[in-house]
């Protein structure tokens, strides 16, 4: 599409960076630093797209388990295109980072340096990018379109996860999920650049609908 900016792109992921952290756990009250400021930025672009989007955030308070270990508030972003009817095509990503720790630094320091340009500020500028191509595109869509960044991914995809039951609770259709992850590269593990191709994974056998949407993606890209 013409109308994606490949510098916005790189911007969001910048500035993303810039918080220097979004751990989960991380600063929430600084406006600089943290999963706070972040998310409050992620926010903000949303609702600068104009009227259409219909902004929010979707939060959790969770007590101590598994890899939260103090009492955390998970807040997705959530930004809503509504459509003619009530089926939804989520565009996800998720915006918390976490850090690999040096020797010395402290287990529970959560503010510990973890930009997370690709893992995922790559995903979510992508999530706000498509936000604001299609709420600014003048299109009418038949499906209600959400554009979401989910945090608490990096301690075992608790937003996503708490969304998804939130959402299975509230009975609404959900048709596809597309989610973007670690995509601001394109070297593979194996060494292999490939610059101008787009991995998609679907879960399988053959013939789910996730392998029929990506089949039919590939199909769409090659016209």
């Amino acid at each position: 599409m013409a109308e994606v900016d490949l510098e916005q792109l790189r911007s969001n992921v910048e500035t993303l960076a810039r918080f220097e952290t979004r751990n989960s756990m991380s600063d929430t009250l600084s406006e600089t630093r943290g999963i706070g400021a972040a998310r409050r930025w992620i926010h903000a672009q949303f609702e600068s797209y104009g009227p259409r989007l219909e902004v929010r955030y979707d939060s959790y308070l969770l007590a101590p388990q598994g890899r939260i270990t103090r009492e955390t508030k998970i807040r997705n972003v959530m930004a809503v295109l509504p459509g003619r009817s009530n089926r939804r095509i989520y565009v996800s990503g998720h915006y918390d980072t976490v850090a690999r720790r040096p020797p010395g630094w402290a287990e529970d320091d959560f503010d510990n340096p973890a930009p997370g340009a690709n893992d995922d500020a790559s995903g979510t500028s992508i999530v706000m990018e498509m936000a604001r191509v299609l709420s600014q595109s003048g299109l009418e869509f038949d499906a209600t379109l959400v554009f979401i960044a989910f945090a608490g991914e990096e301690q075992g995809l608790l937003g996503a996860r708490l969304h998804a039951d939130r959402i299975a609770g509230e009975g609404l259709r959900v048709d596809a999920v597309f989610n973007n992850d670690i995509v601001g590269n394109s070297m593979g593990g194996n060494g292999v650049a490939e610059a101008n191709r787009v991995q998609v994974f679907s879960e399988g056998p053959t013939d789910s609908e996730s392998r029929r949407i990506a089949r039919y993606l590939r199909q769409q890209a090659a016209i």
